[in-house]
């Protein structure tokens, strides 16, 4: 159940992304496990509406998520390497890199963000299970899946599930863009 401004949505689930960020600005948001999509076709503030399980609202940036697996134990528990590989990675999608802060775990696993002007690439690694998941937000004419797919190559990820979300002030579709 999500609560958006005092209502109560009816939810369903697939993976955790962040979707507070879609649904910053909205008032509250309470839920015991990660929204999908909403609904009940109830209007919920003066620029957002729920129409046929979707927030309707019109598209400014792209989302990618990606699912890595199989890939490199060593890269992915090495901070410098993976930093270097976020970075190198926005810069390739002609991104304009502003901060960088990355965190190694004890004993294993690396987090950090790669904060552009364009929004950012974010990567949560857990080398005791290959895997990684990351994202790549961009506003504007930027291509995410340029970074992602370095990303994912950079790390020799033998297994990748992506997915792309218009994000913004447009109707709300997640596509598969590749599983291999």
């Amino acid at each position: 159940m999500l609560q958006i401004l005092g209502k109560n949505y009816i939810l369903k689930t697939v993976n955790f992304i962040s979707w507070h960020w879609l649904l910053k600005g909205l008032g509250p948001l309470r839920t015991n496990f990660p929204p999908w999509q909403l609904r009940p076709e109830t209007k919920i503030s003066n620029s957002f509406k729920c129409l046929k399980g979707e927030l309707n609202v019109k598209t400014i940036g792209r989302h990618v998520i990606s699912e890595l697996w199989g890939c490199d134990l060593t890269k992915l528990n090495d901070m410098n390497k993976i930093e270097r590989i976020f970075v190198d990675a926005a810069l390739r999608s002609g991104a304009e890199v502003r901060e960088v802060a990355f965190h190694k775990f004890a004993p294993q696993g690396v987090s950090g963000v790669v904060i552009i002007s364009e929004s950012h690439l974010t990567i949560h690694s857990f080398p005791e299970h290959g895997y990684a998941s990351i994202d790549v937000y961009t506003c504007g004419n930027l291509d995410p899946n340029v970074a992602a797919n370095y990303i994912a190559d950079a790390l020799n990820a033998q297994t990748k599930e992506t997915f792309e979300i218009p994000r913004g002030m447009g109707p709300v579709a997640v596509r598969r863009i590749q599983a291999m």
